[in-house]
């Protein structure tokens, strides 16, 4: 970003050159440069072919992930 900088220096209108100072003081203050890890939200892929394990994850009735701490027979 030190470019910019060097270039908003070149401006030769003052008001433009400070409102455009600004603008780039916002857009540092919302925004990361560099090596980013944004948060996501893990894809998940239905097997129906595997039975759930005891420590594993399934989705309960309402589609809330849950980990399984038991296994009842008969129930699925």
């Amino acid at each position: 970003m030190a470019a910019v900088d060097d270039l908003l220096e070149e401006v030769a209108d003052e008001t433009l050159r400070d409102l455009l100072k600004r603008e780039v003081r916002n857009l540092r203050k919302s925004r990361s440069f560099g090596l980013v890890f944004e948060e996501h939200r893990p894809e998940w892929v239905a097997t129906p072919s595997l039975k759930p394990q005891v420590g594993g994850l399934a989705l309960d009735p309402d589609g809330k992930l849950v980990r399984v701490q038991n296994l009842h027979s008969g129930r699925q």
